[in-house]
């Protein structure tokens, strides 16, 4: 059984550590203009420094690497998104879209 708590403590590891990690590497832009493949790109080589940072690295390392992993996860997911639903004005219109888009392909 989950322990919801738990998993706000989760969440907040990771997140925390993934906005640090965006704010270090400000200065290369944003991502919009990257393809899915170019972000999988990344992504695949951010999983391999993960799996080295396992293998060698401290905590901290680990959960920075794990972080990098994250984050080239959610440019994917937000550039997908936001090809896909180009007009949102709002934070509130984006969340109601993905959680239409989420559950309709839960009933699938």
């Amino acid at each position: 059984m989950r322990n919801w708590e738990n998993i706000q403590i989760d969440i907040a590891i990771i997140e925390n550590a993934m906005k640090q990690k965006l704010r270090e590497n400000e200065h290369k832009g944003y991502w919009d203009k990257l393809s899915p493949l170019q972000l999988a790109k990344r992504l695949e080589e951010e999983v391999e420094e993960l799996n080295d940072a396992i293998l060698l690295k401290s905590p901290v390392d680990i959960i920075r690497e794990a972080a990098d992993v994250a984050n080239f996860a959610m440019m994917i997911a937000s550039n997908t998104f936001r090809r896909s639903f180009p007009e949102p004005s709002n934070n509130l219109f984006i969340i109601q879209k993905i959680e239409e888009y989420l559950n309709a392909e839960d009933q699938d």
